[in-house]
């Protein structure tokens, strides 16, 4: 049952109401676009404006939501972060529309502003235990970060810092020195979601930043920085052979640990803080005692190699099929084992390969890169991301075609060659989409599958676009009609707001209830129906607890509504529908208008006049027929009567005349 509406306050603005963006006044030292904003309701506040950047979303994590109210509440109470105010669709100057995240400006510059210089001290003593304690609490809340670094961390004037709450998207913005080696190699909207030991890189990477002023070789491209990672560690590539001090050259080369299940927890950094850590030092990747040589790269270790493959796929192809890369494994580098699991992958493509098939090859490198590195990314056809990447992935334009890979089974084979914990996952997440994707729109298809796999992506076009979840779909619907009876102010024009791109993301973001009603919608030509879209839309307003009116919506479906009152038989009866709807929408309320046009007792009223009508209209209808049907015996009668009146007539004239000529 839909929840009962309430008014709301008339004189609340929304959001979107309340607060103007200024694209002429930027802010700068953000990782994201930043502009002041102004609050109508507090002019002489300063505030910022954080957008989402083109195509992508912002985390709504930690932005006010019905769906996030109480997390963000719990972060916001810890003076750690700073924390978003409110988020609302702003218009970017192209005329596109963006997500928007209203932060109070920081309590001072960024460290990466900050002409300070650190030593260890205040760096293990000052900084760390507070980004430690931000993790926590973040990894309480089922979050990770996904974007420290100096820029995102605020010094206080009393000292203390602060870290920027995780609004960009995750490793969206962050130079790829700062990710783990696989994630920086792939384009940013690939880069996946991420896990507590990626942030816990960032930490390493962070120290190390500020206490050497600058890192050596950050601002290679990343191809690079990884290669040089790979080749020596994460540790020896970004120190560049400087010498750091025993207790931060200690704890940074843990947080920087090549296995990920290396690095440190933050309880236990935050347990050994103060104390002697253990000398514990992870161990440097294994170098071969030759390069291979694909393509232009040369290297000495498996990571190195799975890289190279990825940057020149036709080759690697070649190389395998020739067996240069398992001579190489076991002569070079010494790993029997490694070899002898890509020779049984390649003998199971060369039983099962039916001819040249760059598909085929494909799949046969996702295989292999696993193979050399269970950490690595996926490749398909030129494109690199991560497993828990394709969601933002398929999101992006550009890299949309990667939905083969998904139905090609690159993913599955990914987690089969990786093994352990990750197989069963990603088998059962490719199962789960593939179904997604098979099922008929707005319950499935490509633009469903891309909502799905995207919980924070908002509504990518048309008049809802911005829209996070289905409770922002009336403002944004509302403002659209307000700016087009603004155009055209005389009458207002009958209009069905909804389209059908707009039907997959209702689909993925409402509740069941609500998501049949939008299922309906989408069958038998429902959607060009203004009583139809009445319905899905006075459910989508019902959502909220205490929904605003929307009195240029209502005004556009009743006047698109005026044309289906014709099943109203009653003229009159017709007449106080059309006014009750139309004074229903002067009010902005859909529900009561739903009411108006499905009234029960009207159309049962209705139906009976009709009915009674009909009935008069049958009774007439006989009564003219039988006359008809006795029109041919009554003609017959009369002439009878008529000729026997004719003959009496005629005897009567003759009998006359008779009478006459005897007196004459």
């Amino acid at each position: 049952m839909l929840r009962r509406m309430t008014l709301a306050p008339q004189n609340a603005p929304q959001p979107s109401d309340r607060y103007l963006i200024d694209f002429a006044r930027p802010v700068p030292g953000f990782s994201l676009r930043a502009f002041a904003v102004q609050d109508r309701r507090d002019e002489t506040r300063p505030l910022i404006g954080l957008l989402a950047p083109p195509g992508q979303s912002l985390r709504l994590d930690c932005l006010p939501g019905p769906a996030t109210a109480d997390r963000a509440a719990r972060l916001a109470a810890h003076p750690a972060f700073l924390m978003p105010l409110a988020r609302f669709v702003a218009t970017r100057p192209d005329g596109e529309k963006a997500l928007c995240a209203v932060c109070p400006p920081p309590p001072g510059p960024s460290l990466a502003e900050s002409t300070a210089t650190w030593n260890e001290s205040a760096l293990l003593d000052q900084l760390l235990p507070h980004l430690l304690q931000c993790l926590v609490l973040l990894n309480e809340a089922g979050l990770c970060h996904r974007d420290i670094r100096p820029e995102t961390i605020f010094q206080k004037p009393d000292g203390g810092f602060m870290l920027l709450a995780p609004i960009a998207p995750p490793g969206y913005c962050q130079p790829c020195v700062f990710e783990p080696p696989w994630r920086g190699v792939c384009p940013p909207e690939a880069r996946g979601t991420g896990q507590l030991a990626d942030d816990i890189y960032a930490i390493g990477v962070t120290l190390l930043c500020l206490y050497l002023g600058q890192l050596p070789g950050a601002s290679a491209p990343p191809d690079e920085v990884a290669r040089r990672k790979f080749e020596d560690g994460n540790f020896a590539a970004l120190t560049g052979g400087v010498k750091l001090p025993s207790r931060l050259a200690l704890l940074v080369r843990r947080c920087l640990a090549d296995d990920e299940a290396a690095r440190p927890r933050p309880a236990v950094l935050m347990a050994e803080l103060g104390k002697m850590a253990p000398q514990i030092i992870p161990p440097v990747p294994v170098r071969a005692l030759r390069p291979f040589r694909l393509g232009a790269d040369i290297g000495h270790t498996k990571s190195s190699l799975a890289l190279a493959i990825t940057r020149n796929p036709a080759e690697a192809a070649a190389a395998l099929h020739q067996g240069d890369i398992g001579n190489w494994l076991k002569r070079s580098l010494g790993d029997l084992f490694l070899a002898a699991r890509l020779e049984e992958i390649l003998h199971h493509e060369r039983q099962n390969l039916t001819g040249p098939d760059e598909t085929e090859n494909a799949l046969l490198l996702i295989k292999v890169i696993a193979i050399l590195d269970p950490a690595a990314c996926l490749l398909w056809h030129h494109r690199r991301f991560m497993p828990d990447g394709l969601g933002p992935a398929l999101a992006s334009p550009a890299m949309a075609d990667i939905l083969s890979c998904l139905e090609r089974g690159g993913l599955a084979a990914f987690g089969r060659t990786v093994g352990g914990e990750r197989q069963a996952a990603l088998a059962a997440l490719t199962q789960t989409l593939l179904a997604l994707y098979h099922e008929k729109p707005p319950l499935g298809g490509s633009a469903r599958l891309v909502y799905a796999l995207n919980p924070f992506l908002p509504a990518l076009s048309g008049p809802i676009a911005g829209a996070c979840d289905a409770t922002d779909v009336i403002d944004l619907l509302e403002n659209h009609a307000q700016q087009s009876t603004t155009q055209h102010p005389q009458t207002p024009a009958a209009h069905l707001p909804l389209d059908g791109p707009a039907l997959p993301f209702l689909a993925a973001r409402s509740p069941a209830i609500l998501v049949r009603v939008i299922q309906n919608l989408a069958s038998g030509g429902r959607l060009s129906q203004a009583d139809e879209q009445l319905k899905a839309l006075a459910a989508l307003q019902s959502l909220s607890p205490q929904p605003t009116p929307a009195p240029h919506l209502a005004a556009g479906l009743a006047a698109a509504l005026q044309a289906d009152l014709r099943h109203i038989h009653n003229l009159a009866r017709r007449e106080a529908v059309s006014e009750a709807l139309t004074a229903h929408a002067a009010v902005g309320f859909l529900q009561p208008m739903l009411h108006v046009l499905n009234d029960p007792r009207m159309r049962a009223g209705d139906l009976t006049g009709a009915r009674q009508a009909a009935d008069m209209l049958d009774r007439i209808a006989a009564e003219q027929a039988r006359i008809k049907t006795q029109e041919p015996a009554h003609a017959a009668h009369a002439a009878r009567l008529g000729r026997q009146m004719a003959n009496g007539v005629a005897a009567l004239a003759l009998g006359a005349a008779i009478v006459m000529a005897m007196a004459g």
